[in-house]
């Protein structure tokens, strides 16, 4: 058998690092994110009221309550 046509298809494979470490990141600088989703090139976040934002602009609103 051809080695190639042993192969399926399981899934959309998700860089599970980025992930975490978007939600890691969030968590220490007392981000209330309760999710982290990649779509295209840009990782996404869902905060608690289940608003979903681009994470680089929730950076910046969680800076701007820091300062």
């Amino acid at each position: 058998m051809d080695e190639t046509r042993a192969l399926f298809r399981i899934g959309v494979v998700r860089d599970v690092y980025l992930i975490g470490g978007t939600l890691m990141a969030a968590a220490a600088l007392g981000s209330d994110a309760s999710e982290a989703f990649p779509c295209g090139e840009r990782i996404y976040i869902r905060r608690a009221d289940g608003e979903i934002e681009p994470f680089a602009a929730h950076l910046r609103s969680i800076r701007a309550l820091v300062s």
